[in-house]
């Protein structure tokens, strides 16, 4: 498994942990072309069935590929969307106790944005294609987008947080807290 041998590379000074992804229902990828297989899966680094270390470094690679600034910016103006931000965390939080904890459902968040993120970017270059008539733009791949945000919760939590019970990392975040660092986590990630 791919994101399980994440847990066995460490940030300086991090202990490891686990990560199992369960994304919301906010940031589906195309819906008309949801069943078609993506063809640049093994072209954009979502060739994950090698060995750990290539893997991981595949895993890596995409994560700061992802981590630039456009996403950045991106995170940073739909986090002041108020109705983006409450939907997406409506998801994660459903019982209203204003903040999450688990690894699984910071992955569902960073997921969220970062698979609009590459939704928008999809569509402008679609837009750009059509009006050149030239060119194919592959979809954005829902499996490297929860790869990369797994592989950034995970992170973000080796990197705050604590390992509770049965050994997965739990980092408590507000919903305001969350606003406020996620473009952080996305800039700190690449250092």
């Amino acid at each position: 498994d791919a994101i399980a041998a994440l847990h066995q590379v460490q940030p300086m000074g991090v202990q490891m942990g686990e990560n199992n992804i369960n994304p919301t229902k906010a940031a589906d990828t195309d819906e008309k072309h949801a069943d078609d297989k993506d063809e640049s899966e093994s072209e954009s680094g979502d060739d994950y069935d090698r060995d750990d270390v290539e893997t991981i470094k595949l895993i890596k690679a995409d994560c700061i590929a992802l981590c630039n600034n456009d996403f950045r910016v991106f995170v940073t103006h739909a986090l002041k969307q108020t109705a983006m931000v409450d939907g997406v965390w409506h998801d994660l939080d459903p019982h209203g106790t204003g903040s999450i904890e688990t690894q699984e459902q910071l992955s569902s968040a960073i997921f969220a944005f970062a698979a609009m993120y590459n939704q928008q970017k999809y569509r402008q270059m679609m837009q750009q294609q059509q009006s050149h008539g030239n060119g194919h733009t592959k979809r954005p791949s829902r499996k490297r987008i929860e790869t990369q945000a797994a592989a950034i919760a995970l992170w973000v939590c080796k990197s705050y947080g604590s390992i509770g019970q049965a050994m997965k990392y739990k980092y408590r975040v507000s919903k305001t807290e969350f606003i406020t660092n996620l473009p952080l986590w996305i800039q700190e990630y690449t250092v």
